[in-house]
């Protein structure tokens, strides 16, 4: 290992030179003595290093392992969700008919009431749809016209 390469990993690891050394098992001074190279670096520091870095990537591949894990069970929870929602939401589809021949659907009745509407009651023999707003309020609105 050499001077330059011992450097670069303390400042890729942004660690100043005594944790750096103690990281190492050696005193600042003699880090200080193997970066400037009037030292040569000993096998047994090389060897830590290597460790170091040997447990550093596994673990790093295995952080990545356990995040993809968890976003593809996230992700499957999340289509879940949607598909529960939208049986939820859209449910069978009603269409009203008239016993004079006409036909209205529950999309089209949500665009003959009010936008604050909770509650929707249909009378086709009276030609009527009678709505509960959220305030309590109510009214009325002819269903084919």
């Amino acid at each position: 290992m050499t001077k330059e390469e011992l450097t670069k990993i303390r400042e890729e690891k942004k660690l100043s030179k005594s944790d750096f050394a103690k990281l190492l098992g050696v005193t600042p001074m003699l880090l200080g003595k193997y970066e400037k190279g009037s030292l040569a670096i000993p096998e047994s520091v090389a060897k830590t290093l290597q460790a170091a870095s040997d447990s550093a990537v596994a673990t790093e591949i295995e952080v990545k392992k356990t995040t993809r894990k968890a976003a593809r069970k996230t992700a499957e929870k999340v289509k879940k969700a949607a598909a529960d929602l939208e049986k939820a939401v859209s449910g069978p589809s009603i269409i009203i008919q008239s016993p004079m021949g006409g036909y209205i659907s529950t999309a089209d009745i949500v665009k003959k009431v009010p936008k604050n509407t909770v509650d929707v009651y249909v009378r086709v023999d009276e030609n009527k749809l009678y709505y509960v707003l959220k305030n309590g309020e109510s009214g009325d609105v002819d269903i084919w016209e």
